[in-house]
């Protein structure tokens, strides 16, 4: 690809078709992919802020069909699958109907998707048409080009251009930006999710790509649940985006000292840690490979257990894979119990002894993991530390204390209460406490959400932010990430 030809839509869609020929069909369609979005994000925050007017609230509109685009066309661009060809598809019918009202921005946002649309061939056509409607969108032809050219040139060095700023230098549409920015914050914390992640791509910073793929792939009915009322569709979608941030914790990022279980009365108490020898990992392993064969002989006897059968083979291949790694196992471990939670919500697992076995041989096996591996609690401290500074305090932390302390039972109650106080102590060493406050209230929140809205009834906190059971979610979240 000569990079310096790409002036216009026509040298860039004939730039990418001498590139599917070198390079061949799906690396070809992946460039892009990649290209079209990234010229439809540099000028999201146009439509984005239009999307926060009054018109648009008049016509129910927020920004969330646009975000939902640009999103697919990210993942579509980054990490392609089938399932994401198939998502863009879906993605482009639902929200055409919020499209027509925003021009050439929103126009960018289809364009980038349809180049992502596994049913369509003419991804170059279309990675030219976004980068054109960025171009008018913008309007300043030169600019537009010039990062084009930059995102080419990058792809041709073998490097990604995720990494680079969307613009490098002035951001021609910063006052959009701002407004946007503003005004999706007042619209409640349960949009901080969308603001980060657009000051990511914007900055050039890392994006999490695995967690940005399951909200890809969130099914095109749930994001259009309450069919053009965007405003509703935001709502539910974003409650779904805090749900599946929560889970996606569980299963790739340990929260250290899991030193809580929630008692046969249904309070939470302090839990005894595991005694640490050199020998825990082999020891946690076999407990699992035991438990494995005994669920298969289940299976032999008992079609019920036929959903378990994928989940032994994905513990079978980690503990194969990754024998002197506990982190990647611990996270298998996690991801196998976040799937039984899943199946027997829906009724594919029954509730018997061989499912509630496996459970709790994954969990021990996990919380012996964490607390063999000392480096994961430095981690994850230093990330909360840094995280709180960012972050309302004050009431938030008392509220939610208050939640905790109610369904624990005294000792643990008054941990809680203790470790709220060092917390709001600015002159205080505060590391060790947040650390312990939070991934306590990580786990409740997981696996005890009921009794938390009860606590949150009981104390007559129920209300709107951060004071309702989604509220507490976000703000721990907040902390996490």
């Amino acid at each position: 690809m000569d990079v310096s030809e790409i002036e216009d839509e026509l040298g860039l869609e004939h730039g990418l078709i001498r590139q599917v020929e070198r390079l061949g069909e799906d690396e070809g369609r992946r460039w892009a992919v990649l290209i079209a979005h990234r010229a439809a994000m540099r000028v999201l925050q146009d439509v984005w802020a239009w999307s926060l007017s009054e018109t648009a609230r008049d016509l129910n509109l927020t920004p969330l069909p646009w975000l939902w685009l640009n999103t697919i066309s990210g993942v579509a661009g980054t990490c392609p699958t089938p399932l994401i060809g198939e998502a863009a598809a879906r993605a482009t019918a639902a929200a055409r109907a919020a499209s027509y009202a925003a021009a050439y921005a929103s126009y960018a946002a289809d364009a980038a998707v349809y180049a992502a649309d596994a049913s369509y061939a003419a991804y170059a056509s279309y990675a030219a048409d976004a980068s054109y409607a960025a171009d008018a969108a913008a309007d300043a032809a030169y600019v537009v080009w010039g990062r084009v050219q930059e995102d080419c040139a990058t792809l041709v060095a073998g490097d990604d251009p995720n990494a680079r700023p969307l613009w490098p230098g002035k951001n021609p549409l910063q006052a959009k930006w701002d407004t946007a920015r503003k005004g999706t914050l007042a619209l409640g914390s349960d949009w901080q999710f969308w603001v980060d992640w657009y000051d990511r791509a914007l900055n050039g910073q890392p994006q999490d790509w695995d967690l940005l793929t399951k909200v890809a792939l969130i099914p095109a009915e749930e994001w259009t649940k309450h069919g053009d009322d965007w405003i509703q569709n935001a709502e539910h979608i974003n409650a779904m985006i805090a749900r599946i941030q929560l889970e996606h914790i569980a299963v790739t990022r340990p929260l250290g000292e899991d030193a809580i279980e929630k008692g046969d009365n249904g309070l939470w108490h302090r839990a005894g840690r595991s005694d640490i020898d050199r020998d825990i990992l082999q020891d946690a392993s076999d407990s699992v490979a035991d438990m494995i064969e005994r669920v298969r002989a289940g299976m032999l006897r008992s079609n019920a257990l036929a959903a378990l059968g994928p989940e032994v083979e994905l513990l079978d291949r980690a503990l194969a894979k990754y024998p002197d790694r506990p982190l990647r196992l611990h996270d298998t471990f996690l991801q196998v119990q976040s799937h039984i939670a899943r199946d027997l919500a829906s009724g594919e697992l029954p509730d018997d002894h061989t499912v509630h076995d496996l459970n709790q041989t994954l969990s021990t096996a996990a919380l012996d993991m964490r607390n063999a591996c000392p480096k994961t609690k430095a981690v994850v401290e230093a990330r909360i530390e840094a995280r709180f500074g960012e972050v309302a305090q004050g009431l938030e932390i008392t509220v939610i204390t208050q939640v905790a302390v109610e369904i624990s039972d005294e000792p643990l109650g008054q941990e809680f209460i203790e470790d709220a106080e060092v917390i709001t102590d600015p002159k205080a060493d505060r590391k060790p406490a947040l650390y312990r406050w939070t991934t306590r209230l990580a786990v409740m929140i997981t696996r005890d959400g009921g009794n938390i809205v009860a606590a949150l009834e009981k104390i007559g906190a129920i209300g709107g932010g951060v004071t309702t059971c989604a509220g507490i979610t976000y703000f721990i979240l907040s902390l996490l990430f």
